[in-house]
This record gives structure tokens, sequence and C-alpha cells, in this order.
């Protein structure tokens, strides 16, 4: 049998290997003969997302009267996009009081293979609590980089009257490769949930104990104006 060694130009980011790199098919003269190998392709997480073309080569060497030959094939393959973020904000938890809006600048990195939009689909606050959709609602990231999202929240009139009070703020991120496909198979790969935090200040206390303070004085004040009235009448 005439022996075939193939090869493949592979990328650096995707293994590829050939079950049988050398076949020997059986030469019979004026007739084709057919030999099937296997090629294992696996992609590693940095692959690009988009198309990239394979080319493999098939090599015989002069056997009697059979000559040298050679020859190639290309096809493509196109890995998946992977969506893969991280989001981060310098103050995870911060302090509030009643009726307090407060903001929380979120930083977004793209870890994927390929510019990424992101969006905030839903932001989840305790009862009573308000947080609206950000505008813009999505950003588009490209490979590598990085962008900013600002969530806001406001808390009730009864939060923040004692201290220890905490509220937990899930804002829900979608990740859509860009420009994004008409059909789009989305799995719960392509969500991201960060928790944010508000804990009481206190501070709503502390204003309530200055407004009893100020009644009071308020109060003895006008006592003691009436007091002294109704000393000046008897006299």
């Amino acid at each position: 049998p005439q022996k075939i060694h193939l090869s493949i130009d592979k990328p650096d980011w995707a293994a590829v290997t050939i079950s049988n790199p050398d076949v020997y098919p059986d030469i019979v003269e004026n007739e084709y003969s057919e030999i099937q190998t296997t090629i294992s392709i696996h992609v590693y997480k940095e692959a690009p997302a988009r198309p990239y073309t394979l080319t493999i080569r098939a090599e015989s060497q002069q056997l009697g009267r059979v000559p040298a030959a050679s020859g190639e094939a290309q096809f493509d393959i196109i890995p998946d996009f992977i969506p893969l973020i991280t989001a981060t904000t310098d103050e995870p938890t911060k302090e509030a009081g009643p009726l307090t809006t407060v903001t929380f600048p979120i930083k977004i990195t793209n870890n994927g293979n390929k510019e990424s939009i992101v969006r905030v689909i839903d932001v989840t606050v305790p009862d009573g609590w308000s947080s609206p959709i950000p505008t813009p609602t999505q950003i588009v990231i490209p490979q590598g980089g990085t962008g900013t999202l600002t969530i806001s929240v406001t808390t009730p009139a009864g939060f923040g009257w004692v201290p220890g009070q905490v509220g937990t703020v899930n804002v829900r991120f979608l990740i859509q490769k860009s420009p994004p496909p008409q059909t789009a198979q989305i799995t719960e790969a392509n969500y991201y949930t960060l928790a944010l935090q508000l804990r009481s200040s206190g501070s709503g206390i502390i204003g309530l104990g200055i407004g009893i303070v100020a009644i009071i004085v308020i109060i003895i004040v006008l006592f003691t104006i009436l007091l002294k009235k109704k000393a000046g009448k008897q006299q």
C-alpha cells in the first residue's frame, strides 16, 4: 500500500489532532481508493468567535510506478461565542438613610471571545424601594475592553431609622455577541448577576432625636411665655 501523510495548519487558540496522520490506502490501477480518518478540534476559551479556515494537506512519496503527489482541502470552523464578563463596583456596600438615592457605577470587563453587548434586564430591590432600569440600558464592549453602567437605588421612608438595617439589590445582565444574530440561543451562561447592598446609616433616628428635642424646646418656650403672661395678669 501507498503511505499518505496528513498534516493540518492550526491556529494558536485550538488543539487539532488527526487520529491517523499516516494512512495506507490500497493502490489498484485505474481505480479510486478511499480511506477514512478522524480530525479532532478542541477550541480554547480565548478562540475568537469568527470563521477560520483550516487547511489539510496530504503528501505521498513515490512508490514504484506511482509518482509522489500532494493535495490539500479546506474547511471552515466557527468557534462558539463565550459570554463572559466580570462586573465590579468600588463600593458594593453603601450607607443610606430614609428616602436616599444612591448610585453605583458598575465597571464591566468583557472576558469573552468577541465584542459583546451587555444589557441590564432587571434590577431587583426590596419591597418599597425603587431602582429604574438605567439609561442607557446597554453598552457595547470590545473583546478585552471595559465599560461602565450606573445603577440608582432610592430607599423608602421607613429605611434608615434603625442602625443595622440592610437591603440587597440584585442587578441582572444579559450578554450577547455584537452584532447580535437574528436568531440566537440564550442559555443561563448568557446571564450575570451582581449583588449590591445598602446599610442603614442610623441618620434617621438621629434626625428623629433632633426633631424631638426641637419640639420639646418649643414646648418649653411656649410654656414659659404662657407662665409669664399669666404672672403679668395676676400683678
